[in-house]
């Protein structure tokens, strides 16, 4: 749970107590945010990205008090609804926060941010069935939040092939190879019959 959101509003990142004092709530009156009206914390709800993912949607969790001892359990912090959906999912699947982490970013990444197509990438991974080879996904065997440094070398290579002027002709190599195998097809069919 992050102890920070950023507010669009106020156009930076605050803790509870700071975002509360801007909107001109007194916390110290009511420290367990009882008093917190429905109206603010819709506007809370529609101000806060997660700092860490930028999931929209935050709300503050009040401090919490050992009834026994009095001492504080729990400092005020926010709670983004969307990424707890998204960790009750893989730590139900019992996956590490640095691996939910790195995927949640990668999901993101690949839908341009967008927190709603994310997830709904993620429910239908989720959903999908069990494979029945669990390599078949990763052909080239990388993982590149663990092979870095390989992946990156991989996509520098990819990226002077772009640009190379050593006469290669990608395009004329594939057609060379299509028309190859469909020649070997064509054996094989007329062979069989």
């Amino acid at each position: 749970m992050p102890k920070t959101a950023y507010s669009q509003r106020f156009k930076r990142e605050l803790d509870p107590e700071q975002l509360l004092s801007l909107l001109g709530y007194d916390l110290k009156s009511d420290p367990d945010l009882k008093n917190l009206s429905g109206e603010l914390r819709d506007e809370i709800h529609r101000d806060l990205l997660c700092p860490e993912c930028g999931v929209r949607g935050g709300v503050i969790v009040s401090r919490s008090k050992s009834t026994k001892s009095n001492k504080a359990l729990r400092q005020p912090h926010f709670r983004f609804e969307r990424k707890q959906y998204l960790a009750e999912q893989y730590l139900r699947l019992g996956i590490t926060t640095d691996v939910v982490s790195a995927f949640a970013a990668l999901l993101l990444y690949i839908t341009n941010w967008d927190v709603d197509a994310a997830i709904s990438k993620l429910v239908a991974i989720v959903q999908a069935p069990t494979p029945t080879d669990m390599n078949a996904g990763n052909v080239i065997g990388l993982n590149p939040f663990h092979d870095f440094a390989v992946w990156a070398n991989i996509m520098k290579a990819r990226e002077v092939a772009q640009y190379s002027f050593n006469g290669f002709d990608y395009e004329a190599q594939i057609e060379t190879i299509e028309q190859r195998l469909k020649k070997q097809y064509d054996e094989w069919k007329t062979a069989e019959s």
